[in-house]
């Protein structure tokens, strides 16, 4: 059952939406209060409203966290005009249809690519900047280390075409990038210091999305899970022994296994096991919900320690559950012990299941302190203005003119 949708009373009577930006965006003045910044960011008459168009899925989490959250929040302030064209076409095909991304971008100024990985990409790039657009590049990952996976479909990929080579081309020839990753925003700066902006993935807190109330009654079993793709399944190898050690010594704990399904997972008691298939992102929520810890696991690699963002980590804590985690990425900036627990090594991931299986109360306050930590800092209306001052810092800084909407 989902929350009952939080209103605030206005003077005259009429209800407001829920979380937005009713707090920060002063709509008279055209003003954001930047939570983060402690400071207004002034907009410029010529600026607004900022037009931009962002080439990319929508239907993934990549698109849904780097794309429709920050349209749909910055679109209601009115201050960007946020839209959504679908991925450069592949193969022969895109040399039919590259035209009418033309025409799509005619009418913005910044054109936001999710790939620069192929030479149309980087030819579509060259062709926009020359309309005198600003062209961002925006990655959730650290691509450049996607080798560190190991052999799976994303790195399959990553090696056809010389992607590999060609992605860094398009970082150096873009006019922005934005990242979801300090760390990635720190690696990057080292060779373009002045035009990387860091844009964690804002979580969208409407209240008809998630259900984050702890639900496990205490006469139920406690489960324990892992939401993750085939990209990752090396990373399940750090919680394959202390599951199966876990299963063995708590008879009644369950296992859910959502998305992708590591070999370790067959060994396990099938009667207490869950498997849900993958989905789409919208369908976390619920996938997640029946979970009470939520596993994330992490290789020690560059790809994981400079690139890794804390998605999967608050996506788990607004569905409900408390969360262990290897202390990599973005998650150290979680506080071990009060927010999230840290699993170092195998013991360590013992030891923290055992201390949150025997004390269910562990769970409740683990979540409701990462649960207090998220709304505090990383809800949409929080981080979203980023993406409004660091287009508003290209616009102005850049050195070739953009056009003011009419």
């Amino acid at each position: 059952m989902s929350r009952k949708r939080r209103t605030t009373p206005s003077k005259n009577g009429k209800r407001k939406e829920p979380h937005g930006f009713r707090a920060g965006f002063d709509t008279k003045n055209k003003t954001f209060g930047l939570a983060l910044l402690q400071k207004p960011v002034e907009v410029p008459k010529s600026l607004f409203p900022i037009k931009v168009i962002s080439i990319g899925h929508d239907n993934w989490a990549v698109g849904y966290y780097r794309i429709g959250i920050p349209a749909y929040y910055l679109n209601r302030t009115g201050l960007c005009k946020f839209v959504l064209r679908e991925q450069i076409p592949k193969g022969e095909r895109t040399k039919q249809t590259l035209s009418n991304f033309y025409q799509a971008v005619a009418d913005s100024q910044i054109v936001v690519l999710q790939r620069t990985s192929d030479p149309v990409a980087i030819q579509f790039m060259e062709a926009c900047q020359k309309q005198g657009k600003i062209v961002a590049v925006d990655t959730d990952d650290h691509l450049e280390a996607v080798y560190d996976l190991g052999p799976c479909t994303m790195t399959e990929w990553w090696s056809e075409g010389n992607r590999a080579a060609i992605y860094p081309e398009g970082l150096e020839k873009c006019d922005m990038i934005t990242v979801a990753s300090k760390k990635l925003a720190d690696h990057y700066r080292k060779r373009w210091p002045d035009k990387v902006h860091y844009l964690p993935n804002p979580v969208d807190t409407r209240s008809d999305r998630w259900n984050f109330k702890h639900h496990k009654y205490p006469d139920t079993p406690l489960t324990i899970g892992w939401l993750a793709g085939p990209t990752h399944g090396r990373d399940a190898d750090l919680i394959a022994g202390p599951v199966k050690q876990i299963m063995q010594e708590y008879p009644e704990v369950l296992y859910k296994s959502v998305g992708y399904h590591p070999p370790f997972v067959k060994e396990l008691p099938q009667e207490r096991v869950i498997r849900a298939a993958p989905a789409p992102v919208e369908h976390f929520p619920a996938l997640l919900h029946d979970i009470d810890i939520s596993l994330v696991p992490m290789l020690d690699h560059e790809f994981n320690t400079i690139g890794k963002t804390d998605t999967k980590g608050f996506e788990s804590v607004m569905a409900g559950c408390a969360v262990i985690a290897s202390p990599l990425g973005e998650y150290t900036n979680w506080a071990d012990g009060k927010t999230i627990m840290f699993a170092r090594n195998e013991q360590s991931w013992v030891d923290s299941l055992r201390v949150m299986l025997d004390n269910p109360e562990q769970i409740r306050q683990v979540h409701r302190e990462a649960l207090r930590y998220i709304l505090g800092f990383k809800s949409a209306d929080i981080v979203v203005p980023r993406w409004h001052e660091a287009y508003k810092q290209a616009l102005i800084g850049n050195r070739r003119p953009s056009k003011a909407p009419a």
